[in-house]
């Protein structure tokens, strides 16, 4: 047994450049996304406890439930529920930053290949989640679907 290498992996433009138009476009796919996991989410939840989606919505403790069954089912998509336009543009300006150049974070590095860059952010960890800047920005970009809206796969 030993440490391993925990990593998130991405490609993408050699440069992220948002226009005005474009960053809302971006917030706008992002909002879309959140909606469809939390229906997903609510439609599985209602099966899991045998209850019509209507049905489950109006439990007083629905909310609570949802976070709970999104923190254990569905990839730590438990940030969801809450999220805001402001934290959507917090963390897309950051990751903009962060893709190009400008906030190098000790446990993130990047090579270009083919017109493309490759950003790479993780630790060494005897089994828990990394908790560098660089891996956690990335994670909760994934997670929010900012990586999908922006073309880094």
């Amino acid at each position: 047994m030993g440490a391993d290498l925990i990593t998130f992996i991405c490609v993408g433009p050699k440069k992220l450049t948002l226009s005005e138009a474009r960053r809302r476009k971006v917030v706008r796919d992002v909002v879309i996304h959140r909606r469809k996991v939390l229906e997903r989410a609510c439609r599985d939840l209602a099966k899991t406890r045998r209850l019509s989606k209507e049905r489950l919505q109006q439990c007083p403790d629905y909310e609570d439930v949802l976070a709970q069954f999104l923190r254990d089912e569905c990839n730590g998509e438990e940030i969801l529920p809450c999220l805001t336009v402001e934290e959507i543009n917090y963390t897309l300006e950051h990751l903009v930053d962060l893709w190009n150049g400008g906030n190098v974070a000790r446990d993130q590095s990047y090579r270009f290949w083919k017109n493309r860059r490759i950003v790479v952010a993780g630790e060494m960890s005897w089994g828990d989640e990394p908790e560098g800047y660089g891996y956690q920005l990335l994670k909760r970009a994934q997670v929010m679907g900012l990586l999908d809206a922006l073309g880094i796969e």
